[in-house]
């Protein structure tokens, strides 16, 4: 996810003071950007861009982008925050860690990919016995020849783990396709000692690119999931 975030140019100079406001009031300023948009195979959209809403979380100011991507949020008081921002195929991705100043505009540019549509059937993932790789398999809809599939498996010790709790699980990978994924290897897999029960949970996602960053763990949360429930498989790391 890139994004670009500043201030416009230098301050001029100051001026002498004015009246004092009424208890209260203070100076505003505007956050403004444009939210590039991708769809459920990591395409550029290039049409119909007015579709993303951008909110300063914890607060009533919003907006939606125009024809071209770009949004414009007004009378935005001093202070830190979260933006959030969400389109009609996509599900919430956020922004953290922006400073407006309470003056001038701040621009932030961010990026969106739409929610995966395609499912998954037969899916299978298990340990081997000899060594600790794992086979992967499964029939997915049939995609064209420029377009990918992108599973994610998230491998957890804890059976509830969530794409959307990075501290739930130990370690995320990905595996793309076009029509079916079959992969062997232990590059991929969490260190785990011998013995070890552990939990593969699979889901659809749009790219490995579709994350933000959560500023308390430091972690990656990625959000560009499908709507179809994630498989789960039991897994047991083999004796050496």
């Amino acid at each position: 996810m890139f994004t670009a975030c500043k201030k416009t140019g230098p301050d001029g100079p100051v001026g002498d003071q004015g009246p004092a406001g009424f208890p209260g009031s203070q100076a505003t300023g505007t956050i403004s950007g444009k939210i590039t948009q991708f769809d459920e195979f990591a395409a550029e959209l290039k049409t119909h861009l007015n579709t993303v809403t951008v909110s300063v979380k914890g607060t009533t100011l919003s907006a939606v982008t125009d024809e071209t991507g770009v949004y414009t949020i007004s009378s935005v008081p001093p202070g830190v925050y979260v933006l959030e921002f969400k389109g009609e195929k996509t599900q919430t991705s956020m922004f953290h860690g922006l400073s407006c100043a309470g003056k001038g505009i701040v621009y932030c540019h961010l990026s969106i990919s739409e929610k995966p549509s395609w499912t998954f059937t037969n899916m299978l993932i298990k340990d081997s016995l000899q060594t600790h790789n794992i086979v992967i398999s499964s029939a997915i809809t049939p995609a064209s020849s420029t377009a990918q599939r992108n599973y994610m498996i998230l491998f957890s010790k804890d059976k509830n783990s969530s794409n959307l709790d990075p501290l739930s699980y130990d370690k995320a990978a990905f595996i793309s396709g076009p029509s079916a994924s079959i992969y062997y290897g232990s590059s991929m897999l969490p260190t785990y000692p011998s013995g070890t029960n552990y939990y593969a949970r699979i889901y659809s996602v749009t790219s490995p690119d579709t994350w933000y960053l959560d500023p308390g763990t430091k972690r990656k949360v990625y959000y560009s999931v499908g709507d179809t429930p994630s498989e789960i498989f039991t897994l047991v790391v083999p004796g050496l």
